[in-house]
Order: structure tokens, then sequence, then C-alpha cells
């Protein structure tokens, strides 16, 4: 049955859709489910009367840098477009939310709804629910909150403080949501399905049985 045949849209239905092996499955139905799955009211995005923060120098170069990552069959008029409101969807995010920290890794989260492709507003919108919850730890200062995320195993721990490695070199799947491991583009999204359709710790999880 679709899901989209129903008023309102039946959200189970399209959950456990999102949830089968494959994902969506198909672009244009990501386009339309995304937002639902988020409870997205696509009519009311909030606006943003500037675009000044304090990273902002940072996170400019973070997306020039990323240009060379975009699929190289785009024309370089599409990877600029892409970049300007790639620039535009973070600093939106960090005006908007003031008390969370951007990190080097935000802008691979945001590339992959840019990419879809959804539009800039749309996008913001599904971000603006993703630092709220799924991925907010990820944004306190000095992603404290996320060191925070114990290892169970003492020995392990152990192990892990006599190396003097630093907590966050396990963390780069999640702050990135595989984006920098996964690099079939239908694989990463139908990861992405599964973590708007699922729980928020559900990157982690995927991480400890990866």
């Amino acid at each position: 049955m679709d899901p989209f045949s129903s008023d309102p849209v039946d959200i189970t239905s399209l959950r456990g859709q999102a949830l089968t092996k494959g994902g969506l499955l198909c672009n244009e139905l990501r386009r339309r489910a995304w937002t639902k799955l988020l409870g997205i009211n696509i009519y009311n995005i909030p606006s943003c009367s500037h675009l000044d923060h304090k990273d902002k120098n940072q996170v400019i170069l973070d997306v020039n840098r990323c240009g060379r990552c975009l699929p190289k069959e785009l024309l370089i008029e599409r990877i600029n477009s892409i970049q300007d409101s790639l620039i535009r969807v973070l600093l939106r995010l960090l005006v908007t939310h003031t008390d969370l920290c951007y990190y080097q890794g935000l802008h691979d989260v945001v590339l992959t709804f840019l990419l879809l492709p959804l539009n800039e507003n749309i996008t913001f919108a599904i971000m603006n629910v993703l630092v709220q919850y799924h991925i907010r730890d990820c944004l306190y200062p000095d992603i404290g909150r996320t060191k925070e995320l114990r290892i169970n195993d003492s020995q392990l721990e152990s192990f892990i403080t006599r190396s003097e490695c630093e907590y966050y070199f396990s963390l780069s799947w999640i702050l990135t949501w595989y984006s920098h491991v996964v690099y079939d583009r239908d694989d990463l999204l139908m990861l992405t399905d599964l973590f708007l359709a699922s729980h928020p710790l559900m990157p982690i999880y995927v991480a400890t049985v990866s």
C-alpha cells in the first residue's frame, strides 16, 4: 500500500518501507518521505534574518575543500551553486541554534541532502531537526557530550587510554553519517533512510555492529 495514498500520510507504513532492505529505493520517494519521517511541515520552515557567525570563515574553508569530493559529472556552475547553498544552510543552522558549535564533518551530512537533490530550504528544515535530536551531541563545545559515550569493556578502555589515542578517532563515522567511508551513493542513501526512520542512536548501533 502506498503510504501517501492516505490523508494524513501513513507514517508507520512509510517508516516500514524505509527500514526494508534497500531502503526507499528511489530518490523521488525520498524527496517526499524524508520530511514526513521527521514530522516537518514544509509550509512552516523557520526563517533567518542574518548569516553572521563566528565560525563563518571555517565553514567557508571546509565547504571550499569539499568541492573535490562532489560527483565528477557535475558542471562547475552546479558545484558552485551547491557549495553556496551548503554555506548558507550551515550558517543558518548555527545562527538559529546559538548554543551549538560547528564541527568539521557537519557539512558532509548536509551535502547528502543537497545532492539528492533537495532544495536549500528543505535541506535546512531536515537539518534543523537533526541538530536538535539525531546529531545534537556532536554539536556541543569540544564534542564534550559525545565523549561521554563510555566504553563498557574495561580492558578495551584501558588499552585506548594507555595508547594515548584521542577519543574522537572513532567518531568520524557518526559525525559524518558515514559519508567519508561509504563511497557508493546508493548505499549512503540507504543508510540515510535507516537513520531518519529510526531512533537517533541508530548511527552508533551501526558503528558497533560493522
